[in-house]
C-alpha cells in the first residue's frame, strides 16, 4: 500500500467515523453552542456549513458525549419522506401511537413531560434540514409548542447548507423569530489547511513535516475551498500518484495533476508497487 511507502501506518486521509476528528475553534465553539442550546432547554437551534465541512462529524462528536441525562437522535431530512416527521420522530423514540396527528402529538407530549420530570433532556437533530417540505417545517411548529412550566419540551437542531441561514428554504421564514441559537461552521483557512494536513499525517504515523511541498498545501487550499472532504480526496489522490511516481514528495505539479484526475472522474486504482519504486522507509 501507498501509505508504507511514505512511512505511515494507515492511511492517513480517510473519511471514516474512527479517524480522529480534527478540531478547531470553529469546530469548538460550535459544539458548545449546540449543547448550550440543548442542556438550556431552548427549543430551536440551527447549525449550517457547506456540504463536506463536517457537520455530521460534529453532530456525531455531540452524541457521543452527550450527558447521560440527555437522548440525543439524528434524523435525517433524505429518509423516509413518505412519513410525518411528527411519526419520524415518535418511531425513532420507541413509541407506538396511533397514525393520527393529534393522538400522535398528545402521546409524544405525555412522553415529554415524564422524561422532563425524570430530569431527562430529549433532543433530535435533522441532518439535510435543508431538504425538510414545507408540511415538516410546519410540524416543527407542532413539536415546538410542547411545552411546560414555560420551557421546551422538545429540543430541535437543524443541520444543513447556508441555506438555512439565508432563509432560502420554504417554510423555515415562519421559524426565524424562533430559532434561539445559530451556528456556523466554516471552511478552514489556509493556515488551518496546512495544520490539517499535518494532523492527518501525524494521526497516520508520520514523524517528518514538509511531506507536503508548502507550494502543494497552496494549491489544496485553493482546490479545496477549504472543505476538509475535498481535502481528504485530494491529499490522498496526491499520495497514491506520488507513489506510483516514486517521488518522496508532494509537489504542486502532482496536486495539479490529482485534481484534474478527480475532476475527470478518477482512475482505476494501482496495488501493484510500480517497477523501480524503493521499498518502504
Amino acid at each position: 500500500m501507498y501509505f508504507r511507502y511514505f512511512g505511515l501506518t494507515k492511511s492517513p486521509f480517510e473519511n471514516a467515523s474512527g479517524f480522529p476528528f480534527y478540531v478547531n475553534d470553529s469546530y469548538r465553539e460550535a459544539f458548545v453552542a449546540l449543547r448550550y442550546g440543548i442542556e438550556l432547554r431552548l427549543g430551536l437551534v440551527v447549525l449550517t456549513g457547506e456540504s463536506g465541512v463536517g457537520k455530521t462529524r460534529l453532530i456525531t462528536l455531540l452524541r457521543d458525549s452527550a450527558k447521560k441525562n440527555v437522548r440525543l437522535l439524528v434524523l435525517s431530512a433524505r429518509s423516509e419522506r413518505t412519513t410525518s416527521l411528527l411519526g419520524r420522530t415518535t418511531a425513532s423514540l420507541g413509541l407506538d401511537v396511533a397514525a393520527e396527528r393529534r393522538a400522535g402529538t398528545q402521546a409524544l407530549k405525555q412522553y415529554l413531560l415524564q422524561q422532563s420530570k425524570a430530569g431527562h433532556i430529549v433532543a433530535i437533530v435533522i441532518d439535510d434540514a435543508d431538504e425538510l417540505s414545507p408540511e415538516d417545517f410546519a410540524e416543527l411548529k407542532t413539536l415546538l409548542s410542547l411545552r411546560s412550566e414555560g420551557r421546551h419540551l422538545l429540543q430541535i437542531i437543524l443541520v444543513g447548507s447556508p441555506a438555512l441561514a439565508s432563509f432560502n428554504v420554504p417554510g423555515l421564514k415562519s421559524l426565524r423569530q424562533r430559532v434561539r441559537v445559530w451556528s456556523r461552521i466554516p471552511p478552514l483557512t489556509s493556515h488551518e489547511v496546512e495544520t490539517y494536513i499535518e494532523h492527518k499525517l501525524s494521526i497516520a504515523g508520520s514523524s517528518l513535516r514538509g511531506l507536503f511541498r508548502p507550494a502543494a498545501v497552496a494549491r489544496i487550499a485553493t482546490y479545496s475551498r477549504g472543505i476538509p472532504r475535498t481535502m481528504d480526496a485530494l491529499c490522498d489522490r496526491s499520495l497514491r500518484l506520488a507513489y506510483r511516481r516514486s517521488q518522496e514528495h508532494i509537489t504542486e505539479v502532482i496536486v495539479d495533476d490529482a485534481w484534474k484526475i478527480l475532476q475527470d472522474g478518477g482512475e482505476p486504482e494501482i496495488e501493484a508497487r510500480p517497477r523501480g519504486l524503493q521499498e518502504p522507509r
